[in-house]
Parts: C-alpha cells; structure tokens; sequence
C-alpha cells in the first residue's frame, strides 16, 4: 500500500511539474518565440497570409509544441482566390529544439476549414507557397516535416491537364512519412463522410462515405502501392 502511494505522490509531482515548466515557457518565452516563428514564416512565404490570433500552445499538440494560428486564409500566389482557410492551423516543434532556439517544423495540423489545391491545364500547380531558399538569407526556421494532420477538412483536388477531380467533405486523416527525403514510405489513414471524385471518363456514382489506410513507398517521381485498404 506504501508502495501505491509512494507512486501516485511521485506521478502527482511529475504532472505539477509540467505544468509549472509548460506556464514557465509560455510565460516568459512564449512573445518571443511567436514573434521570431512568424518572422521567419513570413520571410519564407510567397504569397501576404491573413491570420487573426497567433499563439504558443504546449498541451494541445503534447508532447511537441505548437505554434497556433487563428483564422488563417491563405490565398494563391499572385492571386485573391482561396488556397487555405482554417479556423485553427498548428505548426509543431520539438519543445528540446523550441528552447535551443532551433525552429524545425516537423508536424502541421489543419482544422475546421478548407483547402483548393489544383493544377491548371498546363501542369501548373496553385500552391507552392514557399519560397525558393537558393540566393537567400538564412531563415530561424527549417520544415523538416514528417506529419501532417486534417481534422474536419473540405479538401478539393482538380488537376485540369489529367481531368482529375478529388473532393472529399468532413476529412480527418494523417499522413506520415519524411517528406523531405528523395526517398521514403509515406502512410495515410483516414475518413471522410462525402467523397467525389472521378479520373478521366471514370467517375464514382455518387457522395459516398469512405475509409482508408494506405502504405505508399515514394522514390522521385514514382509512386508506388506497398499496402491499401479501403472502405
């Protein structure tokens, strides 16, 4: 019995601490850590981002911290129509990295919102929104990204040089793998309640509900299917 209490006093001492050391950071870090994140972000982006509140959250992406962002809209580069818009867009870092003053965004979450990615008849695509780091000054902030999250996402895909349409409607999903590497397996699991789509002259009969997870092995340009399941 002694030795039950002995454990729940230490678990107890751990919790307190944590919280003291999370309220810790946030309160004498979290302005300046904001402010150094969004300038970098800012320096490294093509296109003016809108976004409301901008915050540091340790619990809400635990055990990474998050940078979160409040109503963003994103739009096309060189263009007012809609790429992104989120009520709530988190960008995760290592805490250990986060208090070295090394920014390596390695998680993005995308909630309660939508986003139209597509590429126009000339192969195109509408979302490169980073900027090229060649002939640029050293930004605070690397991505070296190895998972992405959707959470209650409209998600429309239209590639107009295949004739190739995806929307799907209440999308949760996660995909993981190093997107960074030429070489990598990349995973995805996920559902959505309404999901069009069609390729070419295939086209689905109708808005269905579907679930999936999916093992793909990405090397270059070629993709290739280690794993599916869907439902």
């Amino acid at each position: 019995m002694r030795t039950l209490k002995k454990v729940i006093r230490f678990v107890l001492i751990l919790v307190v601490l944590a919280l003291a050391g999370g309220w810790a950071i946030t309160a004498f870090y979290g302005d300046t850590l904001v402010a150094k994140m969004t300038a970098s972000l800012n320096q490294r982006l093509r296109t003016e981002v809108t976004v409301g509140e901008i915050d540091l959250t340790l619990w809400k992406r635990f055990p990474n911290a998050a940078l979160r962002f409040e109503n963003v809209f994103v739009p096309v580069p060189e263009s007012s129509d809609s790429l992104l818009a989120v009520e709530e867009l988190f960008l995760e870092v290592n805490v250990v990295n986060l208090l070295r003053g090394n920014y390596v965004v390695d998680g993005i979450t995308l909630k309660n919102g939508v986003a139209y990615p597509d590429r126009d008849r000339w192969g195109r695509p509408n979302y490169l929104v980073l900027k090229a780091t060649e002939n640029e000054a050293p930004s605070d902030l690397e991505l070296d990204l190895d998972q992405v999250r959707l959470e209650n996402m409209h998600i429309r895909y239209t590639d107009a040089a295949k004739n190739l349409h995806f929307e799907g409607r209440n999308l949760n999903a996660e995909v993981s793998g190093q997107f960074g590497a030429d070489e990598f397996k990349l995973e995805t699991k996920g559902q959505t309640a309404q999901l069009q789509a069609h390729f070419q002259e295939t086209k689905l009969p109708a808005e269905l509900p579907m679930h999936w997870n999916v093992q793909l092995q990405v090397k270059g340009d070629t993709v290739t299917v280690e794993r599916a399941w869907v439902d």
